[in-house]
């Protein structure tokens, strides 16, 4: 089974317009899926989460820009569940990067369970008191400008 994670108002209502879309296409393929997409995004968190420990899944398609890639892969990275992205977001910088189709986002759905490439990811570990500290910081002397 494969889980569908949208953003709906990614690229000004452009990933509703694609999920509707992406729906179609795998009814018509006869793709299981099960739609984990919440109504926010700490919903859509706990949506996914609970999907990625509780079902047997072959992969994700998630359709928005870099905020859903940010929150596929913070759930993803320490799994081998493959992600598909279907571009919808304004910038779309990791799909620039990974050079998926973006005047046609559907036609990124032919690569499902296909052409998967390996992505390196980095972990960051900041101190918890980060932005208290940042605050505390004198970051110009007042004659700076």
């Amino acid at each position: 089974m494969y889980l569908l994670l949208c953003n709906p108002t990614s690229g000004g209502g452009k990933g509703a317009e694609l999920k509707d879309l992406v729906t179609r296409e795998l009814e018509l393929q006869d793709i299981e899926y099960l739609d984990v997409s919440g109504s926010s995004f700490e919903s859509a968190t706990v949506n996914l989460k609970n999907a990625v420990a509780d079902l047997r899944v072959e992969g994700l398609i998630a359709i928005g820009g870099d905020g859903i890639v940010h929150l596929s892969i913070q759930i993803l990275a320490k799994t081998s569940i493959p992600l598909l992205l279907i571009p919808a977001g304004t910038g779309n910088d990791f799909a620039r990067v990974l050079q998926l189709d973006l005047k046609d986002p559907i036609a990124n759905l032919q690569k499902l369970a296909k052409d998967t490439i390996n992505v390196d990811l980095g972990l960051v570990e900041l101190p918890v008191n980060i932005t208290e500290r940042a605050v505390e910081l004198e970051w110009c002397d007042h004659s700076c400008g």
